[in-house]
């Protein structure tokens, strides 16, 4: 249902566009505004079942927590200071990147980790049909 929701084209938006949609529906239900632990809990379950088969690489901002999900290897990387974490794809020169947690999520509050889940084991491997998909996706055909 969310394609018909998202402006653009990407699976990226309508994950996003799920997401939010579990959280309000959650606080609907609750009558109240979730506390970061409860948010935390739930989206720790989405992407836990969203991740088996799927390539799941996320780094989403609440306005109070920063979630960070990777169960691709060697694809997502960050460089903590104390002060705030770094995220991208490959490590930099500058600075000391350490792989993001592997197949868990994690949510940063003022550059520091302050909650991890619980590896849920769904690692996303290439294989050829997932790669054709994408060719032809991109390749417009």
């Amino acid at each position: 249902p969310y394609q018909y929701e998202q402006a653009g084209e990407t699976d990226s938006e309508r994950i996003l566009l799920y997401l939010v949609d579990m959280v309000s529906r959650r606080q609907t239900s609750a009558r109240r505004p979730l506390e970061a632990e409860e948010r935390f809990e739930l989206l720790d379950s989405l992407i836990s079942d969203m991740s088996r088969g799927n390539k799941l690489n996320l780094i989403i901002y609440d306005d109070e927590l920063m979630y960070v999900h990777t169960n691709y290897a060697d694809s997502l990387y960050v460089c903590e200071n104390g002060e705030k974490a770094v995220f991208c794809t490959e490590p930099l020169k500058k600075g000391h990147w350490e792989p993001v947690t592997f197949t868990a999520l994690t949510a940063y509050r003022d550059g520091k980790c302050v909650m991890k889940g619980q590896p849920h084991g769904n690692e996303y491997i290439d294989n050829d049909d997932d790669l054709k998909y994408l060719f032809l996706n991109f390749a417009n055909l």
